[in-house]
């Protein structure tokens, strides 16, 4: 039902133009956001792995409070989660880095994250100022349409013999 929707929507139907036009620019972004995200998920497993503790079995970071505990990063695929926040600038806080290295590979990751986001954003606003346009320009040629058609009626119902000239 909703996808029907987008038939009588000018402003959906815009929208899946201005979509299908940016296409590469997503394709670009979902690439460089997956790169990102597997690239600083490993940085950050290694720059807060911390020391193996035989007796928990555990590798144990020491906390803000100087006190061991274990790691939150416990494998590269768990730190995915912390990565895929970060670099998508939602950051829960679920998860934080308390090492320097670890805080130094955060803040580079929030920088790649939003300037990540903020590429494809400029071909994104062309592509939406073009379909606009051409999305006003076709407004404006079926009202001409409309007018010239209404009028060759109109003149039509006024001739003796419409097909004579």
């Amino acid at each position: 039902r909703a996808f029907k929707v987008s038939k009588y929507s000018e402003v959906v139907q815009m929208l899946g133009h201005v979509f299908r036009r940016s296409s590469t620019a997503l394709y670009c972004l979902g690439f460089y956001l997956t790169l990102a995200v597997c690239i600083f998920s490993s940085l950050l497993y290694y720059a807060e792995l911390g020391e193996w503790d035989p007796v928990e079995l555990k590798y144990m970071r020491t906390g803000v409070d100087g006190i061991p505990k274990p790691t939150p990063f416990e494998s590269i695929p768990a730190t995915l989660w912390w990565a895929v926040v970060t670099v998508t600038t939602v950051g829960y806080g679920d998860l934080s880095p308390q090492s320097a290295p670890g805080k130094v590979v955060a803040a580079i990751t929030m920088v790649v994250g939003v300037l990540t986001l903020a590429m494809p954003m400029g071909v994104i606003g062309n592509n939406f100022t073009a379909v606009w346009r051409e999305f006003e320009m076709d407004k404006r040629m079926r009202t001409i349409w409309e007018n010239e058609d209404k009028k060759a009626i109109h003149d039509s119902q006024f001739r003796a013999e419409p097909l004579e000239n």
